[in-house]
């Protein structure tokens, strides 16, 4: 286990960005995850980091106070979440992820999984039978009964991404 939670050092380069920054992204590929027995991504992210993850006009680029871009830099893992998650979901799931560093510093206009939203359809039958659904969701894995991170942590999914995935 690690004793960082967060961001310790910040040395600028030439371009006055934080090269000591590393952030992780990751994802999952779920077998069965849906009714008809087929495959999701869930895309991991932090859920509403109390603090945040590091000094905002370093990690986002022409940075915008109270802007979505606050909200997607935060979503992001440090080096020490990405490995807490990553033996939770082995442990916990038998799940392996996929994980990405970010390259730093992000785009101002970033749009954050927490603000995507769910999507979601319904018909009705004329025998009043109902049929839906969902498109895109979100999977609250920090609202297991087991769940041990310090973090919350949420996976982000869309029905269409799913084609095509080995």
């Amino acid at each position: 286990m690690c004793k960082q939670d967060r961001i310790a050092k910040i040395r600028s380069n030439s371009a006055g960005i934080a090269d000591e920054y590393e952030l992780y992204e990751a994802y999952s590929i779920v077998d069965s995850f849906y009714t008809d027995g087929s495959r999701a991504k869930l895309h991991w992210f932090c859920w509403m980091r109390e603090k945040p993850i590091g000094p905002y006009k370093r990690l986002i680029r022409d940075y915008e106070p109270r802007s979505y871009s606050e909200y997607a830099i935060n979503e992001y893992f440090t080096e020490c979440e990405i490995e807490q998650l990553r033996e939770y979901l082995e442990r916990a799931h038998d799940l392996s992820i996929h994980i990405e560093e970010i390259d730093l510093p992000i785009s101002n206009n970033v749009m954050p999984y927490s603000a995507i939203g769910s999507f979601s359809m319904c018909k009705i039958y004329e025998n009043n039978r109902i049929e839906s659904k969902i498109f895109e969701d979100y999977y609250m894995l920090s609202k297991e009964t087991r769940y041990s991170l310090p973090f919350d942590v949420w996976g982000y999914y869309n029905s269409d991404e799913i084609v095509g995935i080995d």
